[in-house]
């Protein structure tokens, strides 16, 4: 969802609400099941383009424990802030209003092309902000709803008891200091 802010930019004091609705949005990190809905108010301070909302929507996420997917709600409140700039171009002398973004990143897109403002992608990075970093869906009795497994039970052999803790060579001098001082290395 692209927004032309061209008459917003101009023009300090204004504000101007959209409703979202972004259809099922798919992209090789995020995968929303159901469409975004929400709302946002854009307002120019003059000095601050102010972002103010809130969106929901439900996206499918591989299970922690047992990696089948399964539906989570998201919701996600838009709280942002972009600076203005005013400047003059060599063909006219009316001033023009830029947005000034600090953050350049490599792997997300720009949020603004001039006075288009994508908000699908504002709303993709701050949904993958809001999603666990250990996903799971809801527990019956302590288990995984889809393999009715714990978690103890699915980590299994990769769960290394206090007894079996090997340490690096690298921190081996260290670890003899600790011993030395009475302090437990295994924690």
């Amino acid at each position: 969802m692209r927004l032309d802010l061209t008459e917003l930019l101009q023009e300090p004091g204004r504000a101007a609400e959209y409703l979202i609705h972004e259809d099922h949005f798919v992209d090789e990190d995020l995968e929303c099941v159901s469409p975004i809905e929400g709302k946002v108010v854009f307002t120019n301070t003059g000095g601050l383009l102010l972002l103010r909302g809130s969106a929901q929507t439900s996206a499918a996420l591989p299970c922690s424990r047992c990696t089948e997917y399964f539906e989570m709600k998201i919701g996600v409140e838009i709280s942002e802030e972009f600076e203005l700039e005013e400047k003059t171009t060599r063909t006219s002398h009316q001033p023009v209003v830029t947005v000034i973004e600090e953050d350049e990143n490599p792997i997300t897109e720009k949020l603004f092309d001039g006075y288009i403002f994508n908000l699908s992608e504002l709303l993709r990075q701050l949904i993958m902000v809001e999603i666990p970093l250990s996903p799971m869906p809801p527990e019956e009795n302590g288990r995984c709803v889809h393999c009715q497994k714990t978690k103890a039970e699915v980590l299994g052999s990769l769960a290394i008891a206090p007894e079996e803790h090997k340490v690096h060579p690298g921190f081996a001098v260290l670890n003899d200091l600790l011993a030395d001082q009475g302090t437990d290395s295994a924690d």
